[in-house]
């Protein structure tokens, strides 16, 4: 008699190198709102995907890995801010304090990602947070975004039953480091927009109509490219400004680079655009959600709820968590 094995969805990932991936998955019977997931490496050169351990009572929301001494370190945040470095066996936790909604009446609310920068952990989320690693402390990083705190013992009643009723947002949804200096991208209000870190303060230096979520370094060292919703795409830099480019309809997640070639993570599978060519989709990937998309080294990764797919110049290699190989 077969052995029934639930589905597993793939929430969130990191690469490490060439031919390593380590996940966050859940089970697919496993009500969503139960906060819950399994941490997993990949290995492609043997094949095989080794379970790490288990997380019982929150689900990692975004991975950042740094390798130091000959060592990894997986860090694995929630929404509520609480930070788990996994390195050789051992777990340690750590907790951002002002960061998430459950913690008290009032708040900041809940963060979106985390990231390693030249080595240094930074994250970001709800109402303009963005916190960066110092020493044994996370400290607030994000003064000229921060909102106020959330008080929802003062929200009027009146306006919960108002459905044209909508609050301030402002929402980071990325930070990094491009040529010396920190860009943030996100959504405030109805919009989007991208903002810079100078004299200890972040500025917004352009505003969009869309939500802006992710960005990515350019090869050349100087700009960045920016992309969101509804296809906005921005390259560029703070000094020399930056040029739109209107592709579609589709949401890009994320972009990298990979042999002078820009690819991107979407709503649609994953495209890709080359120098004095038009934007097309990667027929080898199913027309699925694409995530997560990821270069190291002479490989690209990229990641859909159901799987993970491994490009090495020549050819994609569809990998199967074993639950979901039907």
């Amino acid at each position: 008699m077969p052995v029934y094995k639930a589905q597993m969805t793939i929430m969130t990932g990191c690469a490490l190198d060439e031919d390593k991936y380590y996940v966050s998955v859940i089970n697919d019977e496993i009500d969503f709102e139960i906060e819950c997931c399994q941490m997993v490496l990949y290995d492609f050169k043997s094949d095989s995907w080794q379970e790490n351990h288990n997380n019982m009572d929150w689900r990692a929301e975004s991975i950042a890995v740094q390798h130091v001494a000959h060592q990894w370190t997986f860090f694995a945040i929630n929404s509520e801010g609480m930070i788990e470095a996994y390195s050789n066996g051992h777990v340690q936790y750590d907790e951002i304090k002002d960061a998430g909604m459950h913690k008290s009446h009032v708040f900041y609310g809940s963060i979106n990602r985390i990231r390693s920068i030249e080595n240094q952990l930074f994250a970001c989320g709800s109402r303009g947070q963005i916190y960066r690693k110092t020493h044994d402390q996370w400290l607030h990083f994000d003064h000229g975004l921060l909102m106020q705190k959330y008080d929802i013992t003062k929200v009027d009643k009146a306006l919960l039953l108002d459905l044209d009723h909508q609050d301030s947002l402002l929402d980071i949804y990325d930070i990094n480091m491009v040529n010396g200096e920190f860009y943030a991208c996100g959504t405030h209000n109805q919009g989007g927009f991208i903002a810079t870190y100078r004299d200890n303060t972040w500025n917004k230096i352009l505003n969009v109509d869309d939500c802006l979520l992710s960005i990515t370094k350019c090869p050349n060292g100087k700009d960045l490219i920016v992309c969101g919703d509804y296809g906005e795409l921005y390259k560029g830099n703070a000094q020399d400004g930056f040029q739109k480019i209107i592709l579609n309809g589709l949401t890009f997640y994320e972009s990298a680079f990979y042999q002078h070639d820009l690819y991107f993570a979407s709503t649609r599978g994953v495209f890709i655009y080359q120098e004095n060519a038009d934007f097309k989709r990667v027929e080898d990937i199913p027309e699925v959600e694409i995530n997560h998309i990821e270069q190291k080294g002479n490989v690209l990764w990229a990641v859909s709820f159901k799987h993970i797919f491994r490009f090495d110049g020549e050819k994609w290699v569809q990998i199967i968590h074993p639950f979901n190989d039907e």
